[in-house]
């Protein structure tokens, strides 16, 4: 069974209440059972020491058990609110007035006893009671001596069996109705009080489940909750609040998502793109690459060594850029994989560039072009990851070389920068620039995008994609660092790479 919020909150109440109602029903007569049996306990706590000094059969030297019996039988009819026993001195019972079977014990513990003769604790004390040996009950208790040698006690018990059942049966009787109405009453006016808070609690709930149960998921973008206070002290207010800033912000992230996935479209669309152009890029070196084998595979015999040197020559050009391309597609792939380590140490720069113009030195022959390094100093220490810095400083100088015309000049050129004339802090400004055609202002900010196509900067160069550059970014924001371009038409072009110095120097 589904119960609501307001069936809850009342069940809830309605057994708590009741629970507390009972605590406070034993809770007050076990205090009114205490403050009785103290109060009886206390006006009959001499009654056992009279009995016992005016009574002549307590006195005599010898004591006849049958007329102390008999003595006691008496004593219970004038007062049947006690039961008397006599005692020796190890607790057991001698005598007492009894029907046969109704004393089932013949033993009491005289703990207690001793304890009220000699006043050590405070009331009310219980006793053993012979006749109910499982429960015990106020006494009044006296020392009995013959010739100042100790020879029992007189045990009464207050609150006898017979005076326990009457008074049982009168509360069973008289005290059972007044107590059900007295419940009943509070209950009802309690219950009828708090349906009524339960009410005012419940209200704004329901409100907000209705709210709530209103909006249509279609239509979730133009749902709005109703103005809740903010600033309410109120937990159902603070609540609808809460419930209506999340709508808004679930309806900012369904526009985000939209908007993600419309660049994501986009960016599959560009991802076509790009797949339809490096097709492209690969059938033309591979188009070349098969008519010019078929040429010299049918035809090596009618041409001379200069033209199959030709051929050869061209061959491996193209071989040459399919392989690049290739490279550059995995190495790109790789990247935007996320996977790449970066592994950092100090470089002595200018040594390091010193390397690198000269393995690049026989491209640049070969294009005509010349490849010069400027720098201040030898001792440049740089922390940096030496295979990738190679990469894109090799890649870099390739795209100068590839486009700068015969006669031409590409600089690899190194400056300190100080960051607010600290020397200690300081970094190095890496530069390849070159003599070239530069790059349009149009083309100049997609030329590190991948799925941007531009145009071919020489007469006559194969179309090149611009992965390479895309590549050199890349791994620059591994590095910490950006490329920077500059360039105008005519004019060639310059790209800036930022490298932070070592701790230390050469």
């Amino acid at each position: 069974m589904k119960l609501s919020l307001f069936n809850r909150l009342v069940l809830a109440f309605v057994v708590t209440f009741s629970l507390l109602i009972m605590l406070f029903y034993h809770w007050s007569a076990y205090l009114e059972s205490s403050v009785r049996l103290e109060s009886e306990q206390s006006l009959h706590l001499n009654l056992a020491k009279h009995l016992a000094a005016d009574n002549p059969l307590l006195q005599d030297e010898k004591f006849a058990y049958q007329d102390l019996s008999n003595l006691f039988h008496t004593l219970m009819m004038l007062g049947p609110n006690f039961e008397f026993y006599f005692v020796d001195p190890k607790g057991k019972i001698l005598a007492f007035s009894a029907d046969p079977g109704k004393v089932k014990s013949e033993f009491v513990n005289l703990t207690p006893i001793t304890d009220m003769i000699a006043q050590q604790k405070p009331l009310p004390i219980l006793g053993d009671d012979p006749r109910q040996p499982l429960q015990q009950k106020i006494f009044s208790a006296a020392p009995v001596y013959k010739n100042e040698q100790l020879t029992g006690y007189l045990y009464v018990i207050i609150g006898s069996e017979k005076a326990a059942n009457l008074i049982a049966s009168l509360k069973a009787n008289k005290l059972r109705w007044q107590h059900f109405l007295i419940l009943a009453t509070i209950l009802l006016f309690v219950a009828i009080s708090m349906l009524w808070v339960f009410y005012l609690v419940t209200k704004p709930v329901k409100r907000l489940a209705k709210a709530l149960s209103n909006i249509d998921p279609t239509q979730i973008e133009m749902a709005a909750l109703a103005p809740w206070l903010s600033h309410s002290h109120h937990e159902v207010n603070q609540l609808g609040h809460s419930f209506a800033k999340l709508l808004q912000q679930n309806q900012a992230l369904l526009v985000e998502n939209r908007q993600q996935l419309q660049q994501l479209a986009q960016i599959d669309q560009q991802r076509r793109e790009m797949l339809a152009g490096l097709s492209h890029d690969l059938r033309t070196p591979l188009a070349s690459l098969q008519g010019y084998v078929e040429v010299l595979s049918q035809s090596s015999s009618s041409l001379s060594s200069p033209q199959q040197q030709q051929y050869l020559g061209i061959i491996d050009r193209n071989s040459q850029q399919l392989k690049d391309l290739i490279d550059q597609v995995f190495e790109l792939a790789y990247l935007e994989g996320g996977q790449v380590q970066v592994q950092q140490e100090p470089l002595l720069l200018c040594e390091y560039l010193h390397d690198i113009k000269a393995k690049m030195q026989l491209n640049a022959e070969r294009a005509g072009v010349q490849l010069h390094l400027q720098h201040q100093g030898d001792d440049i220490l740089v922390t940096t990851d030496v295979a990738k810095l190679e990469r894109i400083l090799t890649n870099l100088i390739e795209n100068a070389i590839r486009h700068t015309p015969q006669g031409g000049d590409v600089f690899l050129q190194v400056r300190k920068i100080n960051e607010q004339g600290n020397q200690l802090h300081s970094s190095i400004a890496l530069s390849i620039a070159d003599t070239g055609v530069g790059i349009s202002p149009d083309q100049l900010p997609y030329i590190f995008n991948a799925r941007y196509r531009g145009a071919s900067a020489k007469q006559g160069e194969p179309y090149r994609a611009g992965l390479g550059l895309t590549v050199c970014q890349k791994l620059a924001h591994l590095l910490g660092s950006d490329i920077q371009v500059s360039s105008a038409p005519g004019q060639g072009s310059r790209f800036m790479l930022q490298l932070p110095t070592a701790p230390l120097t050469c």
